[in-house]
């Protein structure tokens, strides 16, 4: 039996923390989600509940890149997946993310986090999504 896959959601919105969280609960009905508004929280419950899977968008007091740095100085393993309307792609992996996703790939969220969660059933996505037209909108890099 697998263990129930425990995950942060880390976004100021809170329609955007619903919109992920309640996508992921669909993939994995049975799991654990933390939602987080501000850094602090998140880097309390990152440490509280060792998740499975980081997803940030940003929090109250910091933008995606910061956070996802200051996440990586407290945990070096745990995959973070950002999700952002920006182009930020080079720069949240550079910060420390495995995937990036734009807004219109959120609804994926769930499949993405699968696919990072067994990486080797999944192909890996290298190409930003806003200099493709095929692109799927996940970015990232194999673990």
């Amino acid at each position: 039996m697998k263990p129930v896959p425990t995950f942060v959601v880390i976004d100021d919105i809170d329609e955007n923390r619903f919109l992920l969280t309640k996508t992921l609960l669909r993939k994995f009905p049975s799991s654990f989600i933390v939602e987080c508004q501000d850094s602090t929280g998140a880097l309390n419950a990152i440490t509280a509940h060792r998740p499975a899977v980081i997803v940030v968008h940003r929090s109250s007091d910091l933008d995606g890149l910061s956070l996802i740095r200051e996440l990586r100085r407290r945990d070096a393993i745990t995959p973070i997946i950002m999700v952002s309307g920006r182009d930020t792609y080079p720069e949240a992996l550079t910060a420390g993310a495995q995937v990036f996703l734009n807004y219109d790939a959120w609804l994926r969220i769930g499949t993405v986090v699968d696919e990072v969660l067994n990486p080797t059933q999944a192909k890996p996505v290298t190409q930003s999504p806003f200099f493709s037209s095929a692109a799927t909108g996940a970015v990232g890099r194999s673990l």
